[in-house]
């Protein structure tokens, strides 16, 4: 579990007092018992939960196929913060057409507008805020990381011209 989905975890479990499940590619002992919360498999997670919420990076690949929303509960929700390429997209319009997922919710979608959307991406907007709500791969921008980010570029700016190391090099 990374530190997204750790900080998620704390505010369902510490501030609605939720019955957290996570999976991840490694678990997290000492922060399960802190909260109180249980890693699973992927196969009960999908089945046992009420809510999905999906913190992987990109080239985690698909994770949820039609076999896993099958397996899901019926009325579930699925918020999905990543990288809408995490979840298949005729799986998805079949889970929520169909009434699998009662509702989901997307921080970007298929391309990001960077292509023509395909014609079950489309349909997937199509179904409408009642059903799928998503935006433009902005979640992550609040004040706050705006501030950080103009923070760390002016100190890099600054140890580039005093001759030091910069510290935030990235590549």
């Amino acid at each position: 579990m990374g530190h997204i989905g750790q900080l998620v975890a704390s505010f369902l479990r510490l501030g609605f007092d939720a019955e957290v499940n996570y999976w991840s590619r490694s678990s997290k002992p000492g922060f399960e018992q802190t909260l109180g919360i249980r890693y699973v498999d992927k196969a009960d997670l999908i089945a046992e939960s009420d809510l999905i919420s999906l913190h992987l990076p990109q080239d985690a690949g698909v994770i949820l196929h039609r076999s896993e929303f099958e397996r899901m509960k019926p009325g579930a929700i699925l918020i999905n913060t990543a990288r809408s390429q995490l979840v298949d997209a005729e799986a998805l319009y079949w889970a929520l057409s169909s009434g699998r997922l009662a509702y989901a919710a997307f921080d970007g979608f298929y391309g990001d507008g960077t292509r023509q959307l395909s014609s079950v991406e489309r349909s997937i907007l199509e179904l409408g805020p009642d059903r799928f709500l998503t935006t433009a791969h902005i979640g992550w921008r609040t004040f706050e990381a705006d501030l950080q980010a103009q923070l760390y570029a002016m100190r890099s700016i600054g140890e580039f011209l005093d001759g030091r190391a910069v510290s935030n090099i990235v590549g």
